[in-house]
């Protein structure tokens, strides 16, 4: 077999310094595209919990809202069907002095937040309970359908 080479979006051994967020998506893109797996179901059986991880981080100026609690600037997430939404907040510009602007994280999906793993429930399922397949599924297309 040849030497798969990957780049960009579909770059998935990063350093220690680079943003790590959803592996799972650009390691299931390289299996459809190279050995014709199928995207749902690869995603599903998926066994690394921590490659669902995202992340988010925010200047000490902003702040990070999770429903109604606020968390710490750089916060890990997962995509979840029983979360809530998480929203950065950030301070006023000079044109606009006294509004914060906010800023939806994952937009139109809910997110659990796992900076503490065995609070955030993520890990006491084999099957990874909560986690939203469809919208890891949907990364993954965008990778794979103009491709295949």
């Amino acid at each position: 077999m040849a030497r798969v080479k990957r780049k960009g979006a579909y770059e998935y051994n990063r350093g220690w310094h680079q943003d790590a967020s959803a592996l799972v998506v650009p390691k299931v893109a390289e299996k459809v595209l190279v050995e014709g797996a199928p995207i749902r179901q690869t995603v599903e059986e998926w066994s690394d919990v921590m490659d669902f991880m995202l992340r988010v981080k925010v200047p000490r100026s902003g702040r990070l809202q999770w429903g109604e609690e606020q968390v710490q600037n750089t916060t890990r997430y997962i995509v979840t069907t029983n979360g809530r939404s998480l929203t950065k907040w950030l301070p006023p510009t000079k044109t606009k002095p006294d509004k914060w602007r906010s800023f939806a994280i994952e937009s139109g999906w809910k997110v659990t937040v796992a900076n503490d793993l065995q609070h955030a429930g993520i890990l006491d399922d084999a099957k990874h309970n909560g986690i939203d397949y469809s919208y890891y599924v949907a990364e993954v297309e965008k990778l794979v359908m103009g491709l295949k």
